[in-house]
């Protein structure tokens, strides 16, 4: 092979098998047939040459920002830098969500690398002639294309931007320096970087968008899973106060006094300190959120008591569950009162669907309290978004308007598929060309599933009133006094003893002193502590305690029973999961080699190809170069030996042929045969003339035989000079014995004719 075949061959090479098994493992987010085949450029092409280049200028460059400790972070702990900005500018967010999300990429990324399987820039830079600098890393073992760190960076950005727009243009600077950093590195081409965040923004975002939660490793199927759709609609929660404790805010509670019926009577929360009870706006009906879903009125009153007794959990992580609702109503739009489903008959106005709920203090401390620390002028206020989830499988189109009264509502099947590519969830616009708004209205069998506590930006309603007397202070002498001004949704779970890491990622866990942990035991004695200050008799006090520690342990029993059946359950399903990554690896395996021996089956039939249509393009060169040169074989040889050097291009073969015609023009067949023409036609003339001069000479009679020979004696002459010119020989002589012997001889004109032949003469230039 030519060393351009060489180059073009070259591959990254094996991998560690450990890798080979988690390329295997499949992602509940896509698979990597959803993703667009998009080889890279070949190692010796032009435009990988340039992107050496630009790895050699980036490396060139005085990068400020990459050196010391940062460029070590920006190596191996990079999602970090994103969660160190948010932490400093009190960003919201959900930490374990978006560590599950780039968790999730991980055999992505691995099962692209190992496709593609490209060797890294400085496996390849030396056929180019291009020094490069490489950085010792060992987050490099991997082949090159796509980036996992520019695609997992990508990835985080885009989830932090979504919900904190005005920091949009800081975030997307982390990751591009994320990116950047890689190339100064030397251990990846820009076009890497490019196809990673073509694959996040095309097929990892709209995938999450479409999802209203990311899906747990080992989920078991849901009940709702015969539904087709599911939607959730996002609504402010803001925090108030009960009894009057919010006064020294000068808070207004009128305008959420009227949801405290929803709040449970038969809980009692003086007692029950280890709740918090909570009544919300859910969602508005008859209006369309910004998502561009709605339901009705007839939908509202027909769910409304099926979400009763849902789980409430954060952000839609249905491990997260943080409480759950105890009561539903609706409520006025203005005043947040109570409304009757008898008044909602056929009301065509927007109203609200409004909940009541419990949330759970001991499972969610840190929740709790950003709860409670939502009010009107607190840190949180406006923060909290409450987005309750419902499954169904119908839906109309509604044209027109965003309120449900003033739209045209569209129930023609073929006229709902030509609409809904308007469709939000669909990822149209929500209008159509004309600007005409396109909404879905939820129709026929409905089902709720839940309530999410969310950080995401507001809808049309919002509204929340806490009451619990007590507020539990847990404390412990290592946590920070700014603890909750850092990252609350960081803060809705317990802290494990161990971060949950990216294997890609190889991050390190995260100490911080803003954490709180607390065990059973800590909590009881707190309790104890507490409702020992609140009833004065020790007998009460003994029966309250004694109450709340047999619940305790009724539960710790049955969780308890529960994580033994889970646990067997679990370890089925790993051993099942074994059996299936080690059936995938093999599979994996013969795919490889299938690959590799098409690759190669490939390449040879390419090379054959080549060689064949390299032989036809000399065959009809030489064949243009013989038809329009007269050449020697020794001509000839030289002239091949150069057309096999010739490159393929015809502007190459052409100006060759100009260069042989000023080299060798006088081999030119048109000026052989002009040359030919020239003499002819002057030997003619000659031959004419003389022939001419000589007429009289056989006019004469017998007695001037004499001149006669002497004439013909200066004819010969003449002939002989003749004959010199073109180096041509006679030996033709006039016989003139006798006048019947001289009838015998051939005349003086045909030996002159005879003398002059082509056949006779040889022409030399």
């Amino acid at each position: 092979m030519t060393d351009r075949q060489d180059i073009d061959s070259i591959r990254y090479g094996e991998v560690d098998k450990n890798l080979k098994k988690k390329a295997a493992e499949k992602s509940p987010l896509l698979s990597l047939g959803d993703i667009e085949h998009k080889p890279f450029n070949p190692n010796s092409s032009k435009e990988t040459a340039n992107e050496l280049l630009y790895i050699q200028k980036a490396q060139n460059a005085n990068n400020e920002w990459h050196k010391g400790s940062y460029k070590e972070k920006l190596d191996k702990d990079f999602v970090n830098i994103f969660f160190d900005y948010a932490n400093e500018n009190s960003l919201i967010f959900d930490k374990e969500y978006i560590l599950d999300a780039v968790s999730q990429v991980d055999s992505i990324i691995l099962g692209l690398k190992l496709f593609y399987n490209r060797p890294r820039p400085y496996q390849i830079n030396k056929y180019h002639g291009i020094d490069i600098k490489v950085n010792d890393t060992d987050t490099a073992q991997t082949p090159s294309y796509p980036s996992g760190h520019a695609l997992q960076g990508r990835l985080v950005y885009r989830l932090l931007a979504d919900i904190h727009v005005d920091h949009e243009a800081q975030l997307r600077n982390i990751s591009d320096q994320i990116s950047m950093a890689r190339i100064i590195r030397g251990v990846h081409f820009p076009t890497d970087n490019a196809f990673s965040n073509l694959i996040v923004d095309k097929y990892i975002i709209p995938k999450l968008k479409k999802s209203v939660y990311l899906p747990a490793k080992k989920e078991k199927k849901e009940m709702n899973a015969k539904f087709k759709h599911k939607i959730n609609f996002e609504n402010h929660i803001q925090a108030s106060c009960f009894d009057g404790t919010c006064k020294r805010f000068q808070i207004s509670e009128a305008s959420l006094e009227n949801l405290k019926p929803l709040i449970p009577a038969e809980v009692d929360l003086e007692k029950n300190i280890d709740l918090l009870g909570v009544a919300f706006n859910a969602a508005v009906v008859n209006k369309f959120n910004k998502n561009g879903d709605g339901i009705d009125t007839q939908t509202a009153l027909a769910v409304n008591d099926y979400f009763i007794h849902k789980p409430t959990n954060i952000e839609h992580n249905k491990q997260k569950v943080v409480g759950h609702i105890v009561t539903s109503s609706f409520s006025d739009m203005n005043t947040n009162e109570i409304l009757s489903k008898e008044s909602l008959a056929n009301k065509k106005d927007p109203f609200n669907i409004a909940l009541g709920a419990l949330v759970y203090k001991i499972v969610n401390p840190q929740f709790a309290q950003m709860l409670e620390e939502s009010n009107e002028g607190k840190e949180y206020h406006n923060i909290i978004s409450a987005s309750w989830e419902i499954g169904f499988n119908d839906f109309y189109i509604a044209v027109g308007s965003d309120d449900l009264k003033d739209a045209e509502i569209v129930t023609n099947p073929s006229q709902i598929k030509e609409l809904k590519q308007y469709l939000k969830a669909y990822d149209g616009a929500g209008v159509m060309d004309d600007g005409t708004i396109v909404n879905r209205l939820v129709v026929g069998n409905v089902y709720p599933l839940g309530i999410g506590f969310t950080a995401n930006p507001a809808a049309d309603v919002e509204g929340v009133i806490v009451k619990n007397t007590e507020n539990v202070k847990v404390e412990k002498e290592e946590i920070d006094a700014e603890v909750f001004h850092v990252n609350n949704m960081d803060q809705y779970k317990k802290t494990d003893s161990k971060e949950k890491n990216s294997s890609l990622l190889e991050e390190k866990a995260v100490n911080t002193t803003n954490t709180l942990t607390m065990d059973t035991q800590d909590l009881l004695k707190q309790i104890e502590g507490m409702l020992s200050e609140k009833i004065g008799d020790s007998q009460q006090f003994e029966e309250a305690v004694a109450s709340v520690s047999k619940v305790m342990m009724d539960a710790i029993k049955e969780k308890d029973s529960e994580w033994k059946e889970e646990k067997a359950a679990q370890e089925k399903a790993l051993s099942e999961s074994k059996q299936a990554e080690e059936s995938l690896a093999g599979e994996v395996e013969e795919l490889k080699q299938k690959l590799e021996a098409s690759e190669l089956q490939w390449n040879e039939l390419a090379e054959e190809k080549r060689l064949r249509e390299a032989k036809d393009l000399f065959n009809s060169r030489m064949a243009a170069i013989t038809e329009a040169f007269e050449l020697a074989e020794d001509d000839l040889k030289i002239v091949a030996s150069e057309v096999s050097e010739l490159e393929n291009a015809e502007e190459a073969f052409a100006s060759y042929q100009e260069k042989l015609t000023v080299m060798w023009n006088h081999k030119t067949k048109a000026f052989i045969e002009e040359q030919e023409k020239s003499f002819n036609e002057k030997l003619e003339a000659e031959v004419q003339k003389r022939i001419e001069e000589l007429s009289t000479s056989e006019a004469s009679t017998q007695e001037e035989v004499q001149e006669v020979e002497e004439t013909s004696d200066e004819t010969a002459e003449a002939v002989e000079e003749v004959l010199d010119s073109v180096e041509e020989e006679s030996s033709a002589s006039i016989s003139n014995n006798n006048e019947a012997a001289s009838a015998e001889e051939p005349t003086l004109r045909e030996k002159f004719n005879q003398a002059f032949s082509q056949e006779n003469i040889e022409i030399k230039y």
